[in-house]
């Protein structure tokens, strides 16, 4: 099937062209020129580079526009879960941020989001504390610009940007925005309107995951007081942050309860199984409770029960354990979910393997060259595992 691409540079006039199964050449004037696909991401196709034009992209990185900077980032990114590139070529890009004064929200969510994957896939690697302060330098940047307080006549993506910074650096584990988020928290807590609303989120996902056992407990009276389902929601995300065994299983309890909207209880387990990162610890906790917690299921939420909480673990055993259950083949509703469930888990333990070796080799290569690391990753490289020969 054809469709249209085009493809420029900043400054140079964009080309347009009918995609088909055929190559098509284009010219443009000038060597070394920053060419990028896709222009103004108006195409639902991926572009990949050769190693000449990726080292034009990031030596023009910052000229492009943001919507060809988010555009690169995600393509790059793609490519890389499709086996198709190496990780370090979209992390070679993500290392420019802070050099390059990078404002854009598009391009900060969409780091966000693969930074927080990636950091998700190396749970209990030796790897991960390094990793963790290289996105920390990366994010850096955006934070001090943003900082805790919104900036009067500041523009609504700025706004809308703060509260994800801040939660990311919490989840990679900032000791300053986690001190001064537990700090700004205790405040809320005997003056709400201290808070403003969009920093509630993550201010309390702050004391549901690096809180004390009484912020544990004071979210989950927030959470049952809470008056509409909006505020349910957002207090649930996070006490679904926490780590702690038991209150793990305190959270599986809150979201079965009824003190969140029937309607939500499949949802809110698969958070928790993915927030907590126990994805295992909970799929046992739903084994154990599933005729209880079914009984508060809608129709719909009887397929999506386990293979929702399933779908958030790299184990294949649970993948095999869905399969076995006898709710997975209730229904072709359930048979179908369950084996997208088991598919989904699959790909996770082939991309999590895949993203520890490129990780591993992207920090040593760091490691050999601390100047291209961001300001507060060097003290952490010594942590690396030796480099395998």
């Amino acid at each position: 099937m054809a469709g249209a691409g085009s493809a420029g540079a900043p400054g140079v006039p964009s080309h347009r062209v009918v995609l088909g199964t055929d190559p098509a050449t284009l010219s443009f004037p000038g060597c070394g020129q920053a060419i990028t696909v896709n222009v103004g991401e108006n195409g639902y196709y991926r572009a990949q580079y050769d190693a000449l034009g990726l080292a034009a992209l990031r030596t023009g990185f910052a000229r492009l526009s943001p919507a060809e900077r988010a555009n690169v980032l995600g393509d790059q990114f793609a490519l890389f879960e499709a086996g198709r590139a190496p990780l370090a070529e979209y992390l070679s890009f993500v290392a420019l941020l802070p050099t390059t004064g990078e404002r854009s929200t598009a391009v900060w969510q969409e780091v966000v989001t693969h930074l927080l994957q990636i950091d998700r896939m190396e749970r209990d690697t030796p790897s991960r504390a390094a990793f963790r302060a290289f996105a920390r330098g990366v994010l850096a940047p955006a934070f001090t610009r943003l900082g805790w307080e919104e900036k009067k006549g500041e523009p609504l993506p700025e706004a809308m940007l703060r509260p994800q910074i801040i939660a990311a650096l919490a989840s990679l584990n900032d000791p300053d925005v986690i001190t001064q988020g537990l700090t700004r928290f205790d405040a809320w807590q005997r003056h709400p309107d201290s808070l403003p609303s969009g920093l509630v989120g993550p201010v309390a996902g702050i004391a549901g995951q690096y809180g004390s056992s009484a912020d544990f407990d004071a979210l989950a009276r927030l959470l049952r007081q809470a008056p509409d389902t909006e505020s349910k929601l957002r207090l649930y995300a996070a006490l679904a942050h926490t780590h702690d065994t038991a209150q793990v299983e305190h959270a599986a309890l809150l979201a079965t309860d009824g003190s969140i909207p029937n309607g939500r209880i499949v949802r809110a387990l698969a958070q928790l199984a993915r927030a907590s990162e126990q994805p295992e610890a909970v799929w046992q906790i739903v084994l154990a409770r599933q005729a209880t917690i079914r009984q508060r299921l809608t129709p719909g939420g009887q397929a999506m029960l386990l293979p929702a909480v399933a779908a958030q673990s790299n184990d294949p055993a649970t993948g095999a354990a869905l399969m076995a259950d006898p709710a997975s083949r209730a229904s072709a509703g359930a048979r179908q979910e369950a084996r997208k469930a088991e598919d989904q888990i699959g790909q996770t333990v082939e991309l999590t393997g895949r993203t520890h070796t490129a990780v591993a080799e992207w920090l040593a290569t760091l490691a050999a060259s601390p100047a291209t690391a961001p300001e507060g990753m060097r003290v952490f490289l010594e942590r690396l595992p030796p480099r395998s020969p």
